[in-house]
């Protein structure tokens, strides 16, 4: 579920006293003075790529080749065009694929994409050519927020990341994840301190949730309550959601991210799983004419899914 919902102002007036609401023009700038800064986390698909290709890229196709070499940016999620254009979606497809290296323990990009995310720290970052973002990627609660007083890079932040990298247990490399947390922690104390020393609200969305959460559980104690008043999660169980198995499973016919073989390679198509801890190991998540399959049956379901065996040991 990608809609952010309209509970999430209410939790944030719950949790938050200082969302004051006047009417008059001192009442805002007084609101203003007092509202805590805010930093968005968005939904999956919400993150706005951009890749380049080097010479070091081994094309499947003259088409996919086109922009090799030649240093220029372009977008590669979301891309509207790249969706729908059949003759440029296997290139689509191949360039936003990872690839497991088995040296480093990472994911990685296919060799000779280099990719970006656009707009960290803006909460304007998250909408592309798609008019359906203002509804799926926060843009009407940005304009909720901005109504109350919140304004783009003064008060009001956003953390986009690339949908196709998530947390790794913290003992395996995830140098992804790592430089978000970097960036993250510098703008949780950039946001604090662009506003009088005040910490910080964090508000996710969808698997933003996810991010948020590990972020701040590998964040010092110290340093947490220095630094974040509030974590609001809004649409994301903590404990994954039984729709990423569906998509593990089969094609959904939703265009090119229904393809198996691409969603297959995302590391984030893997953290979402639902975990024994919240949906126990009696309950059947997935039901098949052979065989039922319960949170705690996860290896054998990736398996009878067709993937791989190091995939299913990862």
């Amino acid at each position: 579920m990608d809609k952010l919902q309209w509970l999430c102002l209410p939790c944030l007036l719950v949790f938050a006293p200082f969302f004051l609401f006047g009417s008059t023009s001192a009442a805002h700038h007084h609101q203003r003075d007092v509202l805590h800064p805010v930093v968005l986390l968005p939904g999956f698909s919400c993150g706005q790529i951009e890749a380049r290709l080097t010479d070091a890229y081994d094309s499947p196709s003259p088409l996919c080749g086109l922009r090799k070499g030649d240093g220029r940016w372009f977008r590669l999620w979301k891309n509207s065009t790249g969706l729908q254009d059949l003759p440029n979606m296997a290139c689509f497809a191949d360039q936003l694929r990872l690839v497991y290296d088995p040296t480093a323990g990472d994911y990685r990009n296919v060799p000779g994409v280099v990719t970006r995310v656009l707009s960290f720290g803006s909460a304007r970052g998250f909408l592309s050519d798609d008019p359906a973002d203002k509804e799926n990627c926060m843009g009407r609660f940005v304009e909720a927020l901005e109504r109350v007083g919140y304004s783009d890079g003064e008060s009001l932040f956003g953390a986009p990341y690339d949908l196709r990298h998530a947390p790794a247990a913290p003992e395996l490399p995830n140098r992804e994840f790592s430089m978000f947390r970097r960036s993250l922690t510098a703008l949780v104390e950039h946001a604090s301190r662009r506003n009088g020393g005040k910490p910080v609200i964090l508000v996710s969305h969808s698997q933003g949730g996810l991010l948020a959460l590990e972020f701040l559980n590998r964040s010092p104690l110290a340093w947490r309550r220095r630094l974040v008043k509030h974590f609001v999660m809004a649409s994301r169980g903590a404990g994954g959601i039984v729709v990423t198995m569906k998509g593990l499973a089969a094609s959904d016919g939703g265009g090119v991210l229904s393809m198996r073989r691409v969603k297959r390679s995302f590391e984030s198509a893997f953290v979402g799983l639902p975990s024994p801890a919240v949906f126990g190991g009696e309950t059947p998540l997935v039901v098949t004419r052979d065989r039922n399959y319960t949170a705690r049956d996860m290896p054998e379901f990736l398996s009878a899914a067709g993937l791989p065996a190091p995939a299913v040991k990862l």
